[in-house]
């Protein structure tokens, strides 16, 4: 099972500092939005929606707030006022009304001297770096984790599940195709280390999870999730071919560039409504 955020019912840890002062971070999830309209849909939240405490916010963009790109994937790092923030909306109608009731693989990269990358499916955007003058690190402090935030007119109507972040961590276009293609983030065994929040979303949240603890708001409903190949173990114990998953997971980490790409092809799963690979529970 996944998860569905909708308008105020949604997950949250209360307070942590995971992304506090990084200078770098990936993020990656499934998301199905149930409707993709005129109304922005919250997708990720580290602070407030406003410019009080925020660190990192994830949003699908219906008109495109920043250089009206509407129905776009947007990502902004800072606080705004006198923090500067980096801000950064994706391709014209990259989810488009069309993509409505798919599941989606979402992927956010940011470093402080470059700026974002934007991935649908596996498949980097075409605009990279910044909107906006370049934010050096995320603001530091204890603020709340929201998924599905509703702040500010962005209530979101979609399921989500295999949400996860990595701080100070930049994967590969190799690394993120293959979580596109269905590869659990358990399974990039070399980021394990850096993975600071995990949630497969599967019963809800903490089912145990890595990092900080979330719990409902409202009353989230279940929804159907995605296939993936993932590790069998306490964090996901999903029926798995372990010997398979890991020698995919090895070979991704060994071959670098082509190799890598030619065993998980970017994009390869975009449209699909799931994944194929293992089947869940």
């Amino acid at each position: 099972m996944a998860i569905h955020l909708s308008g105020s019912n949604f997950v949250r840890a209360p307070s942590t500092s995971v992304a506090s002062g990084a200078t770098a971070f990936t993020t990656a999830m499934w998301v199905n939005f149930r409707t993709i309209d005129s109304t922005d849909d919250g997708i990720m939240l580290l602070g407030a929606d406003d410019s009080g405490s925020r660190q990192i916010m994830l949003w699908r963009d219906a008109v495109g707030q920043f250089d009206s790109t509407p129905h776009c994937l947007s990502a902004l790092v800072g606080r705004g006022g006198t923090q500067a923030y980096s801000v950064l909306s994706g391709s014209a109608n990259t989810l488009a009304p069309a993509r409505a009731e798919q599941w989606i693989h979402i992927a956010c990269t940011w470093q402080a001297n470059f700026g974002f990358r934007l991935f649908i499916d596996g498949v980097p955007d075409a605009k990279q770096g910044v909107y906006s003058t370049q934010s050096s690190y995320i603001p530091t402090g204890s603020v709340p984790y929201e998924l599905g935030f509703s702040g500010a007119t962005r209530e979101p109507d979609l399921w989500m599940a295999e949400h996860a972040l990595w701080p100070n961590t930049v994967l590969s276009d190799s690394e993120i195709g293959g979580l596109a293609h269905g590869i659990s983030p358990l399974a990039l065994i070399n980021r394990v280390a850096n993975l600071a929040a995990y949630q497969d979303l599967i019963a809800g949240p903490n089912r145990p999870g890595i990092g900080p603890a979330f719990a409902e708001v409202g009353s989230p409903a279940k929804a159907a999730h995605p296939r993936l190949l993932s590790p069998a173990g306490a964090c996901s114990p999903r029926p798995a071919a372990a010997a398979l998953f890991l020698k995919l997971a090895s070979a991704q980490q060994a071959a670098a560039g082509a190799a890598a790409a030619g065993a998980f092809t970017a994009g390869a799963q975009a449209g699909l409504s799931f994944p194929t690979a293992e089947a869940n529970p």
